[in-house]
């Protein structure tokens, strides 16, 4: 074969190989867009609370919801004879782009304590949530603190939405007592009783993100 034969075929068999060297770089490239579109996660504002309560004989129940400082608390209090619950929510709102499974993950402080003294019970529970119109509230419970808890903590939870609903998404802490005869028993992750231990008893929302699957 001549030189310049030789020549050409070496430019051109570079030519080829460039161009498929382009072609799966390119390909490479498309791949990790598509890999970024679909885990993109959604950081959740919180920007509204609320809270219920509700009890009967010897009981003390209590519960608040302060979005602005991302703070809730919840008590419920059984001395001698009752039964009672008190719940409270932190939560901002999250548009799905599409229908799909999603995972909510929330980091949060929480402090309080159950103690049972008697016959009776005493618990709380804690769980990430999502609430859209007409659909109701679906709840993923991540926790069921028991004894003192202090702490911070990051749990997630998965959920199917619809992308053509607007949801709440957020954090729930319920807690609940029963005592038909005893000494009490209690469920306290509530700041607004005179300071005990642990001190500041209250569930705080660091962070709620939103992550498609």
């Amino acid at each position: 074969m001549s030189e310049n034969n030789l020549a050409t075929f070496d430019q051109t068999t570079r030519r080829t190989a460039l161009k498929r060297v382009g072609t799966i770089s390119a390909s490479i490239i498309g791949i990790g867009s598509v890999a970024g579109t679909a885990t993109a996660t959604t950081s959740i504002d919180v920007t509204n609370g609320d809270s219920s309560k509700s009890g009967s004989g010897n009981t003390r129940v209590g519960s608040y919801a302060r979005p602005n400082d991302n703070e809730m608390g919840a008590l419920a209090n059984s001395s001698g004879f009752g039964n009672g619950s008190a719940t409270a929510r932190l939560y901002g709102q999250f548009d799905p782009s599409s229908d799909g499974s999603y995972d909510v993950t929330a980091e949060y402080y929480r402090a309080g304590r159950t103690y049972t003294g008697g016959s009776g019970s005493a618990s709380a529970n804690i769980s990430l949530f999502v609430r859209g119109a007409d659909q109701g509230i679906k709840r993923n419970q991540v926790e069921s603190p028991g004894g003192k808890t202090v702490g911070t903590t990051t749990q997630t939870g998965g959920f199917e939405l619809s992308g053509s609903t607007t949801y709440d998404v957020g954090l729930e802490i319920k807690v609940s007592c029963d005592e038909p005869f005893g000494p009490g028993s209690i469920a306290d992750f509530f700041n607004n009783l005179p300071t005990q231990s642990p001190d500041n008893r209250c569930v705080k929302v660091n962070r709620i993100n939103v992550s498609p699957l």
